[in-house]
């Protein structure tokens, strides 16, 4: 079974991992490891609090990731993963990865951009249009 290792650490069970999978063997699903709070529209008062708890970097590599995803068309049903960073002078590294259902022909793709949603963008059409992508969903039942 695989679960992610963050999981893991968050209940206290890193010990009991057999092996920790780099992203280079395997990408995470999108959001992987990332928590989220939200709050009513318009609470002013909750809304700041919040905002002494976001990560900013933490936000744009979700926002990266999650903008490849759209672009993809899917959920947890399409066979992808994807990790973006947030690097010091505020790019965004973006690595993509869309796998056919039985596995057998993985594409990978790394995008920079300054702008998360573009980098999630510019990643998903690398692998879709570029890489042969759009053929491995039409494949499998789900073209966008």
């Amino acid at each position: 079974m695989v679960i992610a290792f963050a999981a893991l650490e968050r209940l206290d069970l890193a010990g009991r991992a057999d092996e920790v999978l780099e992203p280079t063997v395997m990408l995470p699903q999108i959001g992987q490891g990332a928590l989220a709070v939200e709050c009513r529209a318009g609470d002013a008062e909750v809304s700041e609090q919040l905002g002494l708890i976001d990560d900013a970097p933490t936000r744009a590599a979700v926002e990266a990731e999650r903008a490849y995803l759209a672009v993809l068309g899917g959920g947890c049903d399409l066979p992808v993963g994807a990790l973006a960073h947030q690097l010091a002078d505020g790019t965004i590294t973006l690595e993509a990865l869309l796998a056919s259902v039985d596995g057998h022909v993985v594409l990978r793709a790394t995008v920079t951009d300054r702008d998360p949603v573009e980098a999630g963008r510019a990643a998903a059409e690398e692998l879709l249009e570029r890489q042969g992508g759009e053929r491995l969903l039409v494949d499998a039942g789900l073209a966008r």
